[in-house]
């Protein structure tokens, strides 16, 4: 989460949601942009296959470049940052938050 959280929302909310713990209900998730669409439970699975017929009509290797491109910041940051995250949560959980 210390990762991606601020990427998904900008540096600020992103330190602001990670430091006071708040949570994020759906309709919030929307509105920052976390979601693109929300639905009832019951539209879920034909929307899910409305999408993917949709990606599937795009050229194949488009959309996995695409996807690729797209991970790789994220997996940069990953690299980069994940060991601290773990070291922060491991000291916390075990009680040293001095």
């Amino acid at each position: 989460m210390h990762v991606v959280m601020p990427m998904l929302l900008g540096m600020n909310r992103g330190r602001h949601f990670l430091i006071t713990g708040d949570t994020i209900d759906a309709r919030k998730a929307l509105e920052l942009g976390l979601y693109a669409e929300i639905l009832p439970d019951d539209q879920l699975l034909g929307r899910a296959w409305e999408i993917a017929a949709k990606i599937a009509k795009r050229p194949a290797s488009l959309v996995r470049r695409t996807h690729a491109l797209l991970n790789e910041p994220i997996k940069r940051q990953m690299q980069e940052l994940l060991g601290l995250g773990l070291q922060v949560e491991m000291l916390a959980l075990a009680g040293f938050d001095n």
